[in-house]
């Protein structure tokens, strides 16, 4: 898997540098800051209530977490109880965990350093893939894209499966290129298993079976017994891995239409640059990979398709066919370019490499290439920042303790992940007013702060919730800004966000405004 000794050294140093990036900030939004069994990310709580229903009906049956597949949710519970029988969590009732937060720090602390390893998994794999396909100085330049991603290392902060998914889409890559140098049954039985795998963690890791399919319609198109192989083989390892497509087959298809609602719809607050190819090329990509790898990865997909030296007929249709396929959805975050990011990062590195070693102005070209490098890890320190850094929904809390009286009103649009701890905390000090309770959606809750007949004193705003819903600024004309926090990707003057970001890196620093009634506020300073 690493290869020869001789590479040992560089490699070693690319997994440091990814470990670093993915550990610093790792205590980020955890439930003791968040006052809450929540983290400030609004999905990484699913695996957890997912186990604690499985647990307490003694089922295999996940819930919410058959949104996306269940095998990662088996593998965090697996882990919880191992670390359990060693002493290193407690699981323990919703209602413990709720006034020890700590307890609960530590489950997300061992979900998240799963999502680490596999991300440390990842380069691994990308370089040995890179590796075989390109040469060896080109897999270890994708490992160190890989491991500079920041959509990549966002992944590796969450309790979510899109690192696990990563990991197994690269895998079957992998096992797709031992299935192209010797097609056996064997070999084809792997293939389709890690397939299965790879859509039980993520349904869209099922795209990639088109990788074994088309290494057989090359290497053996007319041997129909191995295409029957791969597909229950596949079929198998999805059965494994989500098993409640088989024991709960109304619930999982109940799923599968709701998924299918959220591919359809489109919010035209989130789109930039139209929907499809366009807007993941230009806007999606930029955030998940940083311009640098997304320009060095679009030259070098040019570059592998017109040159072909090195570059599997099957590889190509691959990145195709998967670049096409996911660029249908019309609801889009920066993580879901995970399927397209490892063609990406590989077609990149082949540039780089093609750039270092061209023999015209060498001394020019070596220093374009550099300063690629030198750019994608000032933008991946700059975001894995972004988790270490005081956060704005804490500065915003410590605000409103020093500045608003105990028992003020203090309005807002909903209780979620937006919002300041203080507000969401059970002993709040303030009466928290919101537009709707949980139990609805966003819209419901924006529509009940437009009809408040008695506007609170004070009002905390998220750009979250005021991107997608621009009349809430008009509301505003009576309240004045008393203060506003924000975080972004810095490295001293240089800032690398010039556009809005995706909802999910949003996510992670969300601009927190605290406006107060103007009537109030001439009232409180004395005019």
């Amino acid at each position: 898997m690493i290869g020869s000794s001789r590479h040992y050294p560089a490699l070693l140093f690319v997994l440091l540098i990814a470990t670093a990036l993915r550990v610093w900030g790792i205590p980020w939004g955890l439930p003791s800051k968040n006052g809450a069994l929540t983290s400030y990310h609004p999905d990484e709580a699913i695996t957890f209530y997912s186990l604690e229903r499985m647990r307490r009906e003694r089922s295999l049956y996940p819930g919410d977490a058959l949104f996306w597949g269940s095998l990662h949710t088996y593998v965090i519970g697996t882990l919880c109880l191992t670390a359990q029988a060693i002493g290193l969590v407690e699981i323990r009732s919703r209602g413990h965990l709720i006034q020890n937060l700590r307890q609960a720090d530590r489950l997300y602390l061992l979900g998240r350093l799963f999502s680490i390893f596999c991300d440390l998994f990842s380069v691994l794999l990308i370089f040995r893939i890179g590796k075989r396909e390109f040469g060896v100085r080109a897999g270890l330049l994708a490992a160190c894209l890989l491991a500079l991603a920041p959509a990549s290392i966002a992944a590796g902060h969450f309790v979510k499966p899109d690192a696990m998914l990563l990991a197994m889409i690269l895998l079957c890559l992998w096992c797709a290129q031992n299935l192209a140098e010797n097609v056996t049954a064997r070999r084809t039985w792997i293939c389709g298993l890690c397939v299965g795998l790879a859509a039980a963690t993520k349904y869209n890791g099922g795209l990639f079976l088109v990788a074994p399919l088309l290494v057989l319609w090359e290497r053996r198109p007319r041997v129909f017994r191995f295409y029957l192989y791969l597909l229950l083989s596949a079929l198998l390892g999805f059965v494994i891995g989500c098993p409640s497509s088989l024991l709960n087959w109304k619930a999982f298809l109940r799923y599968q239409e709701l998924n299918w609602g959220l591919a359809r719809s489109w919010d035209a607050s989130s789109s930039f640059l139209g929907l499809g190819a366009a807007q993941m090329l230009f806007y999606y990509l930029p955030f998940a990979a940083g311009w640098p790898t997304t320009l060095a990865g679009l030259g070098g997909t040019l570059l592998a398709f017109y040159r072909r030296q090195g570059l599997s007929r099957w590889m190509g249709l691959t990145a195709l066919i998967i670049f096409l396929s996911v660029s249908v959805p019309k609801t889009w975050l920066a993580i879901w370019t995970f399927p397209v990011l490892p063609f990406l990062l590989l077609f990149g590195a082949r540039l780089i490499l093609f750039l270092w070693e061209y023999p015209l102005r060498r001394r020019q070209l070596r220093a374009l290439c550099l300063t690629c490098l030198l750019g994608q890890a000032a933008y991946a320190a700059a975001f894995s920042r972004l988790f270490s850094v005081s956060n704005p929904r804490e500065e915003a809390s410590a605000w409103l303790r020093q500045h608003v009286p105990s028992f003020s009103r203090v309005g807002i649009v909903r209780s979620y992940f937006w919002t300041p701890p203080i507000l969401r905390r059970a002993d709040t000090p303030y009466r928290v007013t919101p537009g709707a309770g949980n139990e609805v959606g966003l819209e419901e809750a924006v529509k009940g702060v437009l009809a408040w007949h008695a506007p609170p004193p004070f009002f905390v705003l998220s750009e979250n919730e005021l991107r997608g819903h621009p009349e809430l600024k008009t509301w505003l004309q009576n309240y004045k800004l008393r203060a506003a926090f924000a975080a972004s990707p810095r490295l001293g003057p240089w800032r690398f966000w010039r556009r809005p970001p995706p909802w999910d890196f949003l996510y992670i620093a969300p601009q927190i405004e605290i406006y107060e009634n103007r009537l109030a506020f001439h009232q409180h300073s004395g005019l």
